[in-house]
């Protein structure tokens, strides 16, 4: 028997949320599950190997655009890592 997991909303207490939707019926709260690091960081490695095999100014640029990709990719990894206690929940305030 499939047993559905729930989350609760740390702003309006609702508590009945399914796992996988992105905002909270009760409060309109974004729900947030990780971060996607893994294409940024494979176009960062292939900037970084197309910029060496082209070699001179243009790529030294794509070189470097590699570089801030890679480091983009890492970046966004560790915040990934935050996410394995589970969702994050974010509520915009208007002013």
């Amino acid at each position: 028997m499939d047993e559905e997991l729930h989350l609760g909303c740390p702003f309006c207490g609702k508590d009945d949320i399914k796992y996988g939707v992105s905002v909270c019926s009760g409060c309109q709260a974004e729900i947030r599950y990780g971060v996607s690091w893994a294409p940024t960081l494979i176009l960062g490695v292939i900037l970084l190997i197309v910029g060496g095999a082209i070699g001179g100014g243009i790529g030294g640029l794509v070189c470097i655009g590699g570089l801030v990709g890679i480091v983009i990719g890492a970046y966004r990894f560790l915040q990934n890592l935050s996410y394995k206690k589970g969702p994050k929940f974010f509520r915009r305030e208007f002013r």
